[in-house]
Parts: C-alpha cells; sequence; structure tokens
C-alpha cells in the first residue's frame, strides 16, 4: 500500500456549534463556559478563541474585582487574573458532593452545594467551609447575594442569611410553590424561578410576589437580571423578557425552539442566551436574535455519514449539519429536532435518498439534505440502525428488537420470531436475506422479511455485534474484538487480518475498506487481506464516527470537532483502480472455470449457490481451473482465501 509521507489531518471548520452552559461579561471580554472547554471572545461573540482546553464540564462564573472564577460540574474551582487568557486551578474539588453555584459578598465566596449545603471560602476558593447553621436542607439547587444578604434555594423553598450565611433562616412568605430552580438579585431586587411560576422580592427575601408571565404556569430552567432587565428560560425551551422588573413580558422564544437554554449575561441593553447550540445575541428585546458561534466547535457527534460530494454530522444536543466544501462551511439542518440519542445513517434507498434515525423517529432526504420528511409514523421506538431489502424497510432498536414497514413507514410491524437479544445496533441486507447484529447474542439471519430469524455465529468468537457493512457479496461484522467477514451470506465467518482491537465503525468506498476502532484507523485495498493504520494525527477520542465522500475522509471527535483527510494522501490513485490481480473465466461458464492470480502461489477456492450453500471447496495454485459442470444453472459466488482470511469475492454465471 502505497503512503505520501507529507500527509496530515485538518480539523474542519465546524460545524460551529456546541453546547455552551454559562456566560459573563468582564470588562471588554465575554466568556463561555462548555463542556469541553472555556471560549473568550473580545469582540462580543463575533469570534471564539478556546484558552482552556483542560477545563471541562463548566457550569458558571463569577468576577471578584479583576478575578475571574469558574466552576465545573466536577466541583473544581478555576481563577483567571488575566481577563480569562489564563486558567489556574484553585481547587480540584470543593466538596465530595455536587456544587451547582457560587455567589460574591466582598472577598468571600459562598458556593451552593448538594448535599453539603452552603460552604464559604475567605481565600478566593483554596479552601472551604460549611456554615449551615439553621440550614434544614443541605440539596441546595442555586444561591445569589444582594447587598449583604445571602439567598439559597432548594427544592423545599428558600433560605435567607443576613450575617455572611453563619445563620440561615427559612423565607417562603408569599411562594406558591417551593420548588425553587434559580434565584438572581440585581443588587436591589431578587427574582426566584421554580417549577411553577417566578416571584420577586423588594425587601430582601422577607416576601415574596407572584410574578405573571403567559397564561400558563412555568418551569423555570435559566435565569438573570441587570437593572429593569430580567431574562428568563423554561424547561420546556421558552424565552421571555422583561424591561421593567418583571411586570410585563415579551414571548421571545423563536431563537431556541431546538435546545435547551443553559444560561444568559446581560449588558447594558445587550442580551447573550448561551443554549446548547451555542451562543445568541439580541439588543431589542428578543425581537431579533444572532448566532454567534465562531471559533466554536461541536464537542460530541453520534454519527457521520457521506453522499459522493456532501458530509453529514449528527452532533450530541445541536443536531444534524451537513458539509458540501469539505468542511470549510457547516449548514444547520432543517431537522430542527433533538436526535440524542442515536446513529445517522445514509443508506441508499430508491435512487440515493438519505435517512437519520434516532430517539425522535427517522427523517429522509433525496437532496443532499437540504429539505427532510419525516417517515414513521407510528412507531415508538429509539432506533439504532436502518436497512432496505426491496420494498421492505427494517429497523434496529435499542431494546425494542426489530421492526418492519412495507409502506415506506407509513405503518410498522414488531418482528422479533427468534430473535433473543433485542439492542440491534446494526442490519446488513443483500439478495433476499437480511443480518441484525445484536449486543451479545450474535447474528441472525432471515429469508423471509424478518418473519423469523435464526442464529448466524458460526465462526464467531464475540457476539456482541458493533456494526454490519456489506460490499456485493461480502458481509463484514465489527464485534468488541474484531473484525469477520463472510462470503456465504452469513453462513459462516472468519476473521480478517485487522490487528486484535475491536471495530466501532466501517465504510468501503471506491474498493477500500475503513476500519475504525480506539485509538485506530485502519484502511485495506484487498478486503481485509492487509492493513495500514492511519490514525497518527488524530486526536485519540475519536470513534464517534467516519465517512468518506470521492475526494476526502472524515472523522469525528467526541471533544475535538470533524478532521478531514484527502483520500489520495493515504492511497495512491493506481490501488484506487487497480484492487485486485486475480480473474476467472469464462463467465458464463459451462464446464470449466479458469482461475489466474500473480499474488498467491496457494489459494482456496469456496464457491457457493444463491442460498449460500457451499458447492466446491478447492485449493489451486495461481493458474488452475475449476470443474462445475455437475453444479445447475444458475448463478453462483466464488470467494478467494488465502491464510485463512477471505480477500477475494466474485460472481458467475453457470449455464
Amino acid at each position: 500500500m502505497h503512503f505520501i509521507s507529507n500527509a496530515q489531518w485538518q480539523k474542519t471548520n465546524g460545524p460551529m456549534q456546541c453546547q455552551v452552559n454559562c456566560l459573563i461579561k468582564h470588562n471588554g471580554s465575554l466568556l463561555a463556559g462548555t463542556v469541553q472547554s472555556i471560549f473568550k471572545s473580545t469582540d462580543d461573540g463575533l469570534n471564539w478563541t478556546d484558552v482552556n482546553p483542560d477545563c471541562s464540564n463548566l457550569v458558571q462564573f463569577q468576577s471578584m474585582g479583576a478575578n475571574i472564577f469558574a466552576l465545573t460540574l466536577g466541583a473544581g474551582y478555576y481563577m483567571s487574573t488575566d481577563e480569562g487568557d489564563t486558567w489556574t486551578l484553585r481547587k480540584s474539588m470543593i466538596t465530595s458532593e455536587g456544587v451547582q453555584e457560587c455567589a460574591i459578598i466582598g472577598t468571600k465566596i459562598y458556593a451552593a452545594s448538594f448535599g453539603d449545603g452552603v460552604l464559604v471560602s475567605s481565600d478566593s476558593g483554596y479552601t472551604w467551609t460549611v456554615i449551615n447553621n439553621g440550614l434544614t436542607n443541605h440539596y441546595v439547587l442555586t444561591i445569589t447575594a444582594c447587598g449583604s444578604y445571602l439567598v439559597a434555594g432548594t427544592n423545599t423553598g428558600i433560605f435567607v442569611s443576613a450575617d455572611g450565611g453563619l445563620t440561615w433562616n427559612p423565607s417562603n412568605s408569599g411562594l406558591t410553590n417551593t420548588a425553587i430552580k434559580k434565584v438572581r438579585s440585581d443588587g436591589q431586587y431578587i427574582y426566584a424561578g421554580s417549577e411553577q411560576g417566578v416571584f420577586l422580592s423588594t425587601d430582601n427575601a422577607a416576601t415574596w410576589s407572584p410574578l405573571t408571565v403567559g397564561t400558563a404556569p412555568i418551569a423555570v430552567k435559566a435565569l438573570e437580571t441587570s437593572g429593569s432587565i430580567v431574562s428568563m428560560a423554561t424547561q420546556d425551551y421558552r424565552v421571555f423578557i422583561s424591561n421593567d422588573h418583571g411586570t410585563n413580558w415579551a414571548d421571545v422564544t423563536t431563537v431556541t425552539n431546538r435546545n435547551t437554554i443553559n444560561d444568559f449575561c446581560i449588558s447594558g441593553n445587550t442580551i447573550h442566551l448561551a443554549n446548547n447550540g451555542g451562543v445568541f445575541v439580541t439588543s431589542d428585546n428578543g425581537t431579533t436574535w444572532n448566532e454567534r458561534n465562531v471559533g466554536f466547535y461541536s464537542n460530541s457527534f453520534y454519527a457521520l455519514a457521506a453522499s459522493d460530494s456532501t458530509v453529514f454530522a449528527l452532533c450530541h444536543n445541536t443536531g444534524l449539519f451537513s458539509s458540501a466544501d469539505r468542511g470549510n462551511n457547516w449548514q444547520y439542518s432543517t431537522v430542527n429536532n433533538w436526535l440524542h440519542p442515536g446513529f445517522f445513517s445514509s443508506t441508499a434507498h430508491n435512487g440515493n435518498d438519505f435517512y437519520t434515525c434516532g430517539v425522535n423517529g427517522i427523517w429522509k432526504s433525496n437532496n443532499d439534505g437540504v429539505s427532510w420528511t419525516r417517515v414513521d409514523s407510528g412507531l415508538i421506538a429509539f432506533v439504532k440502525c436502518m436497512a432496505f431489502m426491496g420494498s421492505t424497510f427494517f429497523i434496529g432498536t435499542f431494546n425494542q428488537g426489530v421492526f418492519v414497514s412495507t409502506d415506506n413507514g407509513y405503518s410498522w410491524i414488531e418482528r422479533n420470531n427468534g430473535i433473543t437479544e433485542y439492542h440491534i445496533p446494526a442490519f446488513a441486507a443483500f439478495g433476499n436475506a437480511v443480518l441484525a447484529g445484536s449486543q451479545g447474542d450474535g447474528i441472525f439471519r432471515s429469508t423471509d422479511n424478518g418473519l423469523t430469524w435464526t442464529p448466524a455465529n458460526t465462526g464467531l468468537s464475540n457476539l456482541t455485534i458493533n456494526c454490519m457493512l456489506v460490499d456485493s457479496e461480502i458481509v463484514y461484522a465489527g464485534t468488541l474484538d474484531k473484525l469477520y467477514v463472510s462470503g456465504d451470506h452469513g453462513f459462516s465467518w472468519m476473521e480478517t487480518n485487522l490487528p486484535g482491537t475491536g471495530v466501532t465503525h466501517m465504510v468501503k468506498k471506491n474498493g477500500v475498506l475503513f476500519a475504525k476502532s480506539p485509538g485506530h484507523f485502519f484502511i485495506s485495498t484487498n478486503n481485509g487481506f492487509s492493513w495500514t493504520d492511519i490514525f497518527a494525527g488524530l486526536p485519540f477520542a475519536s470513534d464517534a464516527g467516519i465517512a468518506v465522500t470521492a475526494t476526502d475522509i472524515y472523522v469525528a471527535t467526541f471533544l475535538d470537532g470533524v478532521w478531514r483527510r484527502a483520500l489520495t494522501d493515504v492511497i495512491s490513485v493506481e490501488e484506487l483502480t487497480n484492487q485486485f490481480s486475480i480473474s476467472f473465466g469464462p463467465n458464463p461458464a459451462i464446464d470449466i472455470l479458469n482461475i489466474s492470480n500473480t499474488q498467491f502461489d496457494n489459494l482456496e477456492i469456496h464457491v457457493h449457490d444463491m442460498y449460500g450453500r457451499k458447492v466446491i471447496s478447492e485449493t489451486v495454485s495461481k493458474e488452475s481451473s475449476l470443474d462445475i459442470h455437475s453444479l445447475s444453472a444458475g448463478i453462483y459466488s466464488i470467494n478467494v482465501v488465502s491464510e485463512n482470511k477471505l480477500f477475494y469475492i466474485g460472481k458467475f454465471i453457470k449455464v
């Protein structure tokens, strides 16, 4: 196999969306905390730069003078003294219990923990002390400061401290719901968001008054205030803005109908919103919103797929994207539903149709992802994989087995007769047979459109199937530890020469087989007889999906976007067009089939009929002939094996 010495992987330009958990504006810098890092913008979010890739799962920012603090989900506490350019870990873990939020009064930092109550630090986060006198509920979800008062919210109500947390008292007068999710203050007014409404206090949390937002009770997810502006998001993805301390509210939900809202940042009349799709900004009270995601990258993917010219990426939380220019620009799909979690499949059906599937159903596009149509009427299932055989549409599900539709997805029938493991992540369909790969009981085979299934595990030593691939009459099955191949419709399996490692994703393009496993990316130009690892240069966490277009190889990572490499960087043009040096003929043949190869002295030849039955098995040399006179007229497959590895398959007609 020929390789270019200066070949390298390149990170594509996106998709430029990711889950942003928190925001803060500090002097001229805007900081965004994501699930994988801290990003900084000096132009109000127009462009973002990754400034702390070692800090992940951010939940909140706070500031104290020139110091900016970043709290992580794992309770690690970081500090920056230079507007977020560099960060220092102050405490690897404040408490073994989860820390939700922090508040600052003077030089003291107060942390709300889910189990240890409230903790305080007087040395910028180096050491912490529990302060729970009077705090009867230690599962504190949210905390804020109003002047010298501390206000803590729990699922059983609000507690207030007027002495820096030394003592706490319940303060629920006027609350009609005590399941408090957020408390925020602008220094004068205090707002409390609950599971059923928002409340306002103007007397340091002594009493509360309900605010009227919309026409139905709301469950608050995010809340922020500055001056007279209050921004609020609900658990059902709605966004409201008030400019008069909560007296009147405007519903400005249009920006967020696809994602959970996590935080707001208010600076003057500008409001930045952080959600699972990135950052959006408005300067006209939410009438218009502008996306601010240049420099972000999707942090996690469920799968990639590709046509000859377009690559598709299904991203955790943010949805489906496509690129027709080698990943330089990505377009958000019109499928605006959150497809988490699930696999994205691009299976040809009635031409060049593409399909997505996941927990939210099945979608189809016949124009390279420009528009999509839902095709899962009546189906309630977490769809993991799809296959098509004639007019029959098969889907594999998570713990519900196999469903079949014969009317293009308008109705579905469960077909699990003979299947003993109902987690089906992989299919392979060819001829009149379909194979279903399971997570524990191996592979099942059906030749009657799924009415009955029988085990097809002969030769498999591992029965946890991750993926399957059909190439003409060859079927590949990737398991936890090996890659197997079958040339007889799944009746028997043989190991390929892939080094001893599990396979998570497979693609075959232009005669080249691509197999992804943890820490490796193998390619083979001879049906798996020999392999070369091209992983060098990729991030290690890159097992979220692979795809191949006519020109490029793409790999999706868990924390570092989509990467690309030119196909001709790793395989010469000659190898793309001349894969095999074996021939047989004449075809059709009457009595004798001549076989010629230039590579191997001894080859095993196995001939199967169209039902998968082995009818001839012989060992031949470079120039040999097979006697086929006793075979009935029909179409036969011919498998070529060397050193117990299948490396070639073809067809011939017996007349």
